[in-house]
């Protein structure tokens, strides 16, 4: 028992590195999951385990450990105490720390401030750059908890947030000085101040003669910041799944960093070479804005810089990061940053090898064994991440990667000459940023299937990811007991992503959550059909649905009338190529110079029918003809699919409602949606008694001002049996029929 001890021991005590951030990283996420009196028992078995190790082993090294349970502990008492603090008044009138600020290359800046309780708040573009960081303002406005998503596929922004240790967004009407800043934080403030003026300045000298479109994917490749950037630029690369290569990574600092031999002469595998590699990896993270992404490759490449061993280079760069910031921990980026390097050491050689023995050149290997290994390594992440599986997909991840680091290696010798001369020597980088933006447009348009991993589940990825690490692992007790069952668990992953591409469900219906709107989602065989698509403001909700499921176009958009709450999300959507066919119970009512106007809307009234596939159809039920956009003009239509028939009412009131019963165009429906959000000027009885839903859809937004839904509409409603669902308590209502 002591010599396997001894063993078992003298194993951990070989890379005591890897250890201590497995154990620190552990902790934090049970601490901020689990809450603090969990963590502390943990600790306090972890301590009394090592404590026993030392005695045993008699090896003075294990105190090391226990310094470093001790160091995790204390981070644990900061993240619990951030996390637990909690603002029991809505209303702030009083004096908060600007703890920090972060400045971006749009002019928008975003500040976090200390609460008088210790709660960490966010203040948006607060239009005041005579704030800084240190200081004390003086503030009134009202405090919050951000939404978190209430869309299939949307960033859910309280999670982000909870996972940065801020718990409320701070809606400011008033900010004073209270003091003059000083500090530590005000040092760090001044120097992110000069950082942006000088980015900002690069950013003019580089892109000077470019288009914005190439302006703003400088300022996301080149200089780590995407507020410049156009949404629909946004949308290409998250539909090609290559959204890692507009936020500077691994994959740009390679690129940055290839260059400096020649600019320097130094060999990095001395220590001159390395020492200038530091250099500038700091350098580099300077020009990048010293983002959490940036800050996170530069010291994972320092650290792999100065130590031999791969896997606790990783491990010094985590505890570098989760002690500087234990909410660090939280971060997606973090851990899909660590996955994507543990796949490449452990998968990469093997996926070398077999690829040598198909004789495949050198260049080839070097690049698609890195990137292959990368994406293995992010197998757990698919679910959660959004990510799209397709050949064309892969093969633009790949061809892109190899235009940043391009990209990256002409940057700074580009940038030195046209600093000293002009800005003509900055064509190099023009022509690789639109090869760059060709390639992933054309893919995100032109590319074969791909597979949507969000709907699939996250553990189903997982359970893969756990065999290919069996399979991949040397002979030994584990994996001689353990590799069966891994393959069995793959084998069920791979018949349920199996099950989910070749069965999906016949039809898919999303009442999405655009707020005060309204906007439903249709998929049937491959085809996608919208009806209403809510405000403009709201139409990224639309995005995320789309690119959760996979629907890289719309087939067909009814707008039922041209009120701004039904028409805008869609002409966001159609100025960016998205949908093909508008329909309309009337032209577009806008002005032609209005930039949401939509031209070639198809007119269409009763009686019209589109299939959407063989066994869903759409049929216009009203208005019998073409006249002035309106409430009670609105296209009322019948979704006929799966054995189901649904009604959608857009904003028609009591007289529409009436017209149609006494034309005997009503019958039975499944599903209603609500008119008008629920007004009380809709729904009546008489409607219902004809219509009689087993389930009522109502659209509207969270304390709207209108007092949508009326209560004697949900009254009338429950009278007559109804299932009420609700955008505004709910989120988006999902509906998957077979």
């Amino acid at each position: 028992m002591k010599n396997r001890i001894k063993i078992i021991s003298n194993k951990l005590l070989e890379r005591p590195l890897i250890v201590s951030a497995a154990v620190i990283y552990g902790l934090l996420l049970c601490t901020f999951y689990s809450g603090f009196t969990v963590s502390a028992v943990l600790h306090f078995v972890l301590t009394a385990c090592s404590l026993l190790l030392l005695y045993l082993s008699k090896d003075g090294k294990w105190s090391f450990f226990i310094l470093i349970l001790a160091l995790s502990f204390a981070l644990s008492l900061h993240m619990h105490s951030v996390a637990a603090s909690s603002e029991k008044s809505l209303y702030v009138d009083g004096t908060v720390f600007v703890q920090s600020k972060e400045y971006r290359l749009s002019g928008r800046s975003t500040s976090y401030v200390r609460l008088e309780n210790g709660s960490l708040a966010v203040i948006y573009d607060i239009g005041d750059n005579s704030v800084y960081g240190g200081e004390y303002i003086k503030v009134k406005g009202r405090i919050s908890e951000p939404d978190g998503a209430r869309n299939p596929g949307e960033f859910d922004y309280r999670d982000y947030l909870l996972k940065r240790g801020v718990k409320y967004i701070l809606n400011a009407d008033c900010i004073s000085h209270a003091d003059e800043p000083g500090g530590l934080f005000y040092l760090l403030d001044l120097a992110k101040r000069g950082i942006t003026g000088i980015r900002t300045d690069i950013l003019e000298l580089m892109t000077s003669s470019m288009d914005e479109r190439y302006k703003g994917l400088f300022a996301a490749v080149c200089l780590g910041d995407t507020s410049v950037l156009g949404n629909d630029i946004k949308d290409a690369f998250q539909l090609t799944s290559c959204s890692h290569l507009i936020a500077v990574s691994g994959t740009h600092f390679a690129g940055f960093l290839a260059v400096v031999p020649y600019l320097t002469g130094f060999d990095r595998r001395k220590t001159g070479g390395r020492m200038m590699i530091l250099f500038f990896c700091f350098a580099v993270s300077f020009l990048t804005g010293f983002g959490e992404s940036v800050t996170r490759a530069c010291v994972m490449c320092c650290c792999q810089v100065f130590l031999r061993d791969r896997l606790s280079g990783m491990s010094l760069a985590a505890l570098i990061m989760m002690i500087a910031d234990p909410f660090t921990s939280l971060s997606s980026g973090f851990n899909m940053s660590m996955a994507a390097c543990l796949g490449i050491i452990i998968f990469a050689q093997k996926i070398s090898e077999l690829m040598e023995k198909a004789s495949a050149p050198r260049a080839v290997i070097s690049v698609v064994s890195a990137s292959l290994a990368a994406h293995m390594g992010l197998l757990p992440f698919f679910g959660t991440s959004g990510m799209r599986i397709s050949f064309t997909n892969y093969l633009c991840q790949i061809a892109g990667g190899v235009l940043v680091s391009a990209i990256c290696l002409f940057l700074l010798p580009s940038l030195i000459l046209c600093f000293l001369f002009t800005g003509v020597f900055s064509c190099p980088l023009e022509v690789l940023l639109r090869c760059l933006y060709e390639l992933v447009s054309f893919c995100s348009t032109h590319g074969d299937v791909s597979v949507s991993c969000g709907y699939i589940g996250k553990w189903v990825f997982t359970g893969i990811y756990i065999a290919l690490v069996f399979i991949v692992m040397p002979d030994c007790v584990l994996r001689k007991k353990g590799l069966l069952p891994a393959l069995m668990t793959a084998a069920i992953s791979c018949g349920i992503i199996l099950y989910k591409i070749i069965c999906p469900p016949a039809l898919t219906v999303i009442f999405a959550d655009v707020g005060q709107g309204d906007s439903c989602i249709i998929m049937s065989g491959g085809k996608t059909v919208i009806i209403d698509g809510g405000t403009e403001e709201n139409s990224d909700s639309l995005r995320s649905i789309l690119n959760w499921y996979g629907a890289d176009k719309v087939d067909l958009a009814f707008v039922t009338h041209w009120d701004d709450d039904h028409y805008g999300g869609i002409s966001s959507l159609y100025s960016e190529g998205r949908i093909a066919q508008v329909v309309s119970p009337t032209e577009c009512s806008l002005d032609p110079s209005d930039p949401c106007y939509i031209p070639g809307v198809t007119v269409s009234i009763q009686n019209s029918v589109y299939m959407i596939d063989d066994d869903v159809k759409i049929t216009v039920i009203a208005p019998d003809k073409a006249s002035v956009s309106s409430n009670d003009n609105s296209l009322v239509l019948l979704v006929e699919g799966c054995g189901e028939k649904m009604l959608f009412t857009g904003d028609i009131g009591f007289a529409t409602e009436q017209t149609l019963l006494s034309r005997g165009l009503l019958d039975d429906f499944d599903v209603l949606k609500v008119a008008h959000h629920g007004s009380r000027t809709s729904t009546g009885n008489d409607f219902l008694d004809k219509v009689r839903p087993e389930i009522a859809v109502i659209s509207c937004g969270r304390h709207n001002s209108y007092g949508h839904p009326a209560p004697e509409t949900v009254e009338r409603l429950e009278s007559h049996g109804c299932v009420i669902r609700r955008t505004d308590e709910e989120g988006a209502i999902v509906f998957e029929i077979n």
